[in-house]
C-alpha cells in the first residue's frame, strides 16, 4: 500500500487484552467509485470517523481535504502526527472509544511524500487494536 488513505477499517468486538479496554479487530472494506476524486469523500461519508496520519505536524494536500470532508459530513476526525503525538496508539484508542466508532476511515500522507509513514501507521494500528 503506497497511500495510507487506502484503508477503511470495520471494527468488530474482540476479547479484552490484558489490562486494556475492549477494543476491536479491523477488517478492510472497500468503496467503489466511478470517479477517482470521489473515494476519499465517500470513505469519510461512509465511516463513523476518520484518523488522518502524517509524519509532520502540518496537514497539507489530500489529508487537509479529508479533514474538510469530515467537517462537511459532520463526522469526528483526528489528526495524529509523528512529530506531535507522543502516544499515538493510545490517542487513537481514545478517539475510537470516545466517538463509538465501528467503521474507521484511515487517511494520510502518501509514502512518496513522507517516506516511512506506511510502517509507522501499521505499527500504530497494530498497537491500538491487536
Amino acid at each position: 500500500m503506497t497511500r495510507v488513505g487506502a484503508a477503511v477499517l470495520k471494527l468488530e468486538t474482540m476479547p479484552d487484552k490484558q489490562q486494556a479496554p475492549p477494543f476491536r479487530s479491523p477488517v478492510t472494506i472497500a468503496t467503489k467509485s466511478p470517479c477517482p476524486s470521489s473515494p476519499p469523500e465517500w470513505n469519510v461519508r461512509d465511516s463513523d470517523g476518520t484518523v488522518v496520519f502524517t509524519l509532520a505536524r502540518e496537514v497539507t494536500g489530500g489529508s487537509l481535504k479529508t479533514i474538510g470532508f469530515a467537517k462537511k459530513h459532520g463526522k469526528p476526525c483526528i489528526h495524529i502526527s509523528r512529530d506531535g503525538d507522543y502516544e499515538p496508539a493510545l490517542t487513537l484508542q481514545w478517539f475510537v472509544q470516545e466517538n463509538g466508532i465501528k467503521i474507521l476511515n484511515v487517511a494520510g500522507s502518501r509514502e512518496s511524500k513522507e517516506p516511512g509513514i506506511h510502517d509507522w501507521v501499521m505499527q500504530i494500528l497494530e498497537d491500538a487494536f491487536f
